[in-house]
């Protein structure tokens, strides 16, 4: 089940605000839910809500996935800003919860411009430092990658803090595509791959769907993906709810 925290947490991809849809809204939330599909089969679902003002927000998360008869549940909430300065996401803390398969609470917190943190892993603490790289949880990281498409960057690299290490991701712009969904019809999307020797990570971007991500499929573990079932924007200047 290791698997379940870093993939269907590149749902986070789409839930923050990019920046350049922000310039006129002072004040926003917004809401996505996502269901998630093993081997085809229906097995859980996704929820996130954000909060937004200032360039300052929240995130909360919630998720469960139910496995060989084992229910598994996430919840975590983030807080974040953005850097108009460095073109980032930048994470200040979090507080994880995960039960089932995997049982912990973590308790994480970031500083210097979030190249540094610490990590408290069930009561025990540790520090990191990224030499002066960006570091972001998975929040931010999904809020990146989506700023980073929506602005044609073709490929780039970002790392994130986890529980006991810092991981580095690598992602790339494949192309446009055509996607059938069964929500939203056919769509035109941008495919985003996450570059692993290990797995085949991809991801599909809706321009049209305030660039938000409308799957994520994951071919390395038992054919699972997540779709985009439900969205609502409410921000001081516009309302969208499909």
């Amino acid at each position: 089940m290791k698997f379940i925290i870093p993939f269907l947490l590149l749902i986070f991809s789409q839930h923050l605000m990019a920046r350049p849809l922000l310039e006129n809204n002072a004040v926003c939330k917004k809401f996505f839910a996502y269901d998630i599909y093993l081997s085809f089969f229906k097995m859980g679902y996704l929820e996130r809500t954000i909060k937004w003002k200032d360039q300052k927000g929240s995130v909360v998360t919630k998720s469960r996935v139910d496995v060989f008869g084992i229910g598994s549940t996430y919840q975590q909430l983030t807080h974040f800003s953005w850097s108009e300065e460095q073109k980032s996401f930048l994470p200040h803390d979090y507080k994880q919860t995960m039960t089932g398969f995997k049982s912990r609470t973590i308790l994480a917190k970031f500083f210097d411009n979030a190249t540094k943190s610490t990590v408290i892993l069930n009561n025990e603490k540790t520090r990191f430092d990224n030499r002066g790289k960006h570091l972001f949880d998975l929040d931010t990281l999904g809020s990146q990658i989506r700023f980073n498409v929506m602005n044609n960057i073709q490929q780039f690299t970002l790392s994130r803090q986890a529980s006991d290490e810092i991981q580095t991701y690598q992602f790339k712009i494949i192309s446009k595509e055509l996607l059938k969904t069964k929500k939203w019809g056919e769509l035109e999307t941008i495919r985003v791959s996450q570059i692993s020797d290990s797995e085949e990570i991809v991801l599909w971007f809706s321009p049209s769907l305030d660039f938000q991500m409308v799957k994520v499929e994951n071919s390395g573990f038992m054919n699972s993906a997540a779709y985009l079932v439900k969205m609502d924007i409410d921000c001081v200047e516009k309302k969208v709810t499909k």
